[in-house]
């Protein structure tokens, strides 16, 4: 086929500098002690899809790419990432990633049943959308309490196949300690909860039952410090108030590690949910640094990423040079990434103007999303396709960050080659068909498709190998849209985040 000629085609980045930031001081202070030369800046190019994907999961589309291409304004880049983090589709994202750490699913082994999945996803993208300081967001999760339809945030505590204290104190360690083997001491502050249902079908009551007293009077914690459990009160209220304590370090590190490891591709700490004495940080002094910025700022994680999104380290090229090229831990140049389940199949959308359709079996009669909904809005993980089973998304079974698969595989490969699911996407698409048919000519075609799929302009050689190709094969538009479409999807450059 002659798509075929073009599958090889890969992205060359120009690199430039920028001024440093307080990240890259610390970050640049280790390469030096390494001897690791960094990589230089993105190109623009790369830059607004890279952020569009890391910020809100989309790729942007061809008038977003050429407006801020041509825009000369040297804060562009600050100005893009301001507007991202305000953008509702950075709340559907982030919502997407909390709703795969809390396991927000209808069904086993959760069973939150619909109505609670839906008021739970609601409570958190209230949450993100008034930017809810992290520690009160963790704090209204752990002390919660009620009804599970009314009072949202409490199906943290029913999102358990086994809901014994122990359990509980588990998860919550790996979620918000980064710490997989949990004190089994601290099962003690989740011993009082208890649950009990109602007349209303799948609805439950969580609810904490303080006259429980414990053979244990006092606890002492990971950090050395010792808690006392009160008498005929809540076990929880003392463990939340030192979880989220300013001075409780951890907490913080864990959460700004793990806003690392969403933007960077890799934590500081790898991986993210793994901290033990034995996995030391690759970069002790910008963990400690972003940490206490966390906390400076009242725990606002607008504020980290913003951050680290506005740093030369996020901002370096993808391009390895002979001396960084070993480089996997320090941050010498952007790691390349294969893009999520939902990022794939949402981008196979946007480019061909047709979304996948999603149900919920659960209950019966099924439900039907919105025509509109991509992978990314899907706040039930009950709800699934087979392409987003096999591009690795997360289960929603574990808290874990790995539960999210993203290897590449022969399957996904065969699947963007010859899947009669993308041909027809391709073959009825009104977005293609209208780029074609709107096109003024070959160039104007070309350059649109390549902003479109891989949010760039065709270099000088792609655009003169393909206008050779055009007259040796005597192709129409279509016929030329059809190739360069098929070729442009099966390449390296559109399946990875660069």
């Amino acid at each position: 086929m002659r798509w075929l000629h073009f599958v090889l085609l890969i992205m060359l980045l120009p690199c430039k500098t920028i001024k440093a930031n307080e990240i890259d001081t610390y970050v640049n202070e280790v390469l030096q002690e390494k001897g690791i030369s960094p990589s230089g800046k993105c190109s623009d190019e790369s830059f607004i899809r890279r952020t569009y994907l890391v910020t809100t999961g989309k790729v942007p589309s061809i008038q977003e790419v050429k407006n801020y291409l041509k825009d000369n304004d040297t804060n562009k880049r600050s100005k893009l990432i301001n507007k991202l983090l305000a953008s509702n589709e950075y709340i559907d994202f982030q919502a997407l990633k909390w709703g795969d750490l809390l396991r927000i699913k209808s069904e086993f082994p959760s069973n939150l049943w619909p109505n609670a999945v839906q008021a739970y996803n609601r409570w958190v993208r209230v949450s993100i959308r008034e930017n809810k300081p992290y520690n009160q967001f963790v704090r209204e999760l752990l002390l919660s309490s009620g009804s599970n339809f009314r009072s949202p945030e409490v199906n943290f505590y029913r999102a358990f196949q086994s809901k014994t204290a122990k359990n509980i104190a588990a998860n919550v360690s790996l979620l918000f300690l980064g710490t997989r083997n949990s004190d089994s001491a601290l099962s003690v502050f989740f011993s009082q909860i208890k649950y009990k249902p109602t007349e209303e079908w799948k609805e439950e009551i969580v609810y904490n039952e303080n006259d429980i007293t414990s053979q244990i009077h006092e606890v002492v914690m990971p950090d050395g410090t010792t808690i006392e459990l009160p008498r005929n009160n809540d076990f929880r209220v003392p463990f939340v108030n030192w979880l989220t304590s300013p001075t409780n370090t951890q907490f913080a590190e864990v959460m700004v590690n793990r806003i690392w490891y969403w933007l960077m591709g890799t934590g500081i700490v790898q991986q993210p949910d793994d901290f033990r004495a034995s996995n030391i940080p690759s970069n002790p002094k910008l963990l400690k640094y972003l940490a206490n910025e966390l906390v400076t700022h009242q725990f606002d994680l607008q504020y980290i990423f913003r951050l680290i999104l506005n740093s030369n380290t996020y901002q370096r090229s993808s391009e390895t040079n002979a001396n960084n090229i070993r480089d996997n831990k320090y941050f010498s140049h952007y790691p390349l990434q294969r893009l999520t389940a939902e990022e794939i199949i949402d981008a196979i959308g946007t480019i061909s103007g047709i979304n996948d359709t999603y149900m919920s079996r659960v209950p019966e009669p099924f439900t039907y999303l919105p025509a509109e909904s991509g992978a990314i809005n899907i706040g039930d993980g009950s709800i699934s396709s087979t392409s987003l089973e096999m591009y690795g998304r997360a289960s929603r079974d574990v808290s874990f960050e790995s539960d999210r698969n993203n290897a590449p595989s022969t399957k996904q490969a065969l699947f963007l080659l010859n899947s009669p699911q993308i041909n027809d996407k391709i073959k009825n698409s009104k977005t293609l068909k209208g780029i074609t048919d709107n096109a003024t000519d070959v160039n104007n075609l070309i350059d649109n498709m390549y902003l479109l799929i891989l949010s760039r302009y065709p270099t000088k050689n792609e655009s003169q190998i393909l206008n050779e190709y055009v007259t040796n094969n005597k192709l129409n538009k279509n016929q030329l849209s059809n190739d360069l479409v098929w070729s442009l999807l099966n390449t390296r450059e559109f399946i990875l985040n660069h």
